[in-house]
């Protein structure tokens, strides 16, 4: 089953654009939550199987070796797994097989601003997992956990103990005092009598030619994943943007330890945008800003969770210690 907010997603999308797009030289931007279209959910299924891209990977070796603990550790008969972003849902796979072989039962719901993205993820574990009921939610992250709080508390039948999983690194995303907020959101959702758990996967900070090529692959597909942005504005709000006049870049910036992703155009140009009735300035080596992914040490790991009311139960590592699925809890 799939749920999804009342609210248009194109007036959304139109919105963000507007705001990002119609401002000054150096100062325009395009939020990241906008690159899973159809197009931009398959090129990043791509961008995952590249050798550079180790992020995927690691993540998939952390939840083989450890999912075992962490279902043996929730000591519960059933539980609502909720999960922000569940994508391809390649490693949520991992998570529920190892959940029902210790005979818990699973009511499964993933978030997920792509409707695209949703879709084919509930079409594709309701398949595989035909015993198990999944009610997907159209949504942002935080809108759609307060929606699913509401069904739990409404309904004997869904179970009332919460495990929450945030995985492929993307709370790096988010601005660093954004992500203490969306932690002290979530922790609001979390009860202590039912012992809920959230999980949450780090990128670690590490050596930054390994950081730049896993967002820079020799394929290229990075950079289609990119300016994909600029194809969708020209398809769902009527843009004019000539994709081979712009290139991707991102490099890493070590003072602020994060990833930094840009549309850059190669020319002086102007773009006519027709449904938000603008017409879009840019300058010769104009940037726009399209991501930050930022890298955590374990350290600020554990400061975070400290200020944002949380405690770090464990920290599943990998053996290079690149990658950290953190298991969280509510004191």
């Amino acid at each position: 089953m799939l749920e999804q907010e009342p609210n248009s997603k194109i007036q959304e999308f139109s919105a963000h654009i507007r705001d990002g797009l119609c401002q000054g030289p150096g100062k325009k931007w395009i939020n990241p939550m906008f690159f899973y279209d159809k197009n931009g959910s398959y090129l990043f299924d791509q961008i995952c199987l590249q050798p550079e891209y180790y992020l995927t990977r690691i993540e998939i070796e952390i939840l083989k070796r450890y999912s075992k603990d962490i279902a043996s550790n929730l000591k519960c008969t059933s539980v609502s797994m909720i999960e922000f972003g569940s994508g391809s849902s390649l490693k949520t796979r991992i998570i529920l097989e190892q959940l029902f072989s210790y005979g818990i039962r699973v009511m499964y719901f993933p978030i997920d601003i792509s409707n695209t993205a949703l879709t084919s993820s509930v079409k594709r574990l309701s398949s595989e997992f035909k015993h198990m009921d999944i009610v997907g939610i159209s949504s942002e992250y935080l809108k759609g956990l307060r929606k699913i709080s509401s069904l739990i508390d409404a309904s004997d039948r869904i179970p009332k103990k919460k495990i929450m999983f945030f995985m492929g690194s993307s709370i790096g995303n988010f601005e660093p005092s954004k992500t203490k907020a969306f932690l002290k959101s979530v922790r609001n959702y979390m009860q202590t009598d039912t012992e809920d758990n959230l999980f949450i996967s780090f990128d670690l900070d590490k050596n930054s030619h390994m950081l730049e090529l896993a967002y820079n692959d020799r394929a290229g597909l990075t950079s289609k994943f990119n300016l994909n942005l600029l194809n969708r504005i020209n398809n769902e709000l009527g843009g004019t943007f000539n994709i081979s006049n712009f290139a991707h870049h991102s490099w890493y910036n070590k003072s602020k330890k994060r990833i930094e992703m840009y549309i850059v155009s190669k020319y002086d140009q102007k773009v006519l945008i027709s449904d938000l009735g603008k017409t879009i300035t840019l300058k010769r080596n104009e940037r726009i800003h399209t991501e930050n992914s930022y890298k955590y040490s374990i350290e600020q790991i554990n400061h975070l969770a400290k200020n944002s009311g949380l405690v770090v139960e464990n920290n599943y590592l990998d053996a290079n210690e690149w990658f950290d699925l953190v298991a969280l809890s509510k004191p």
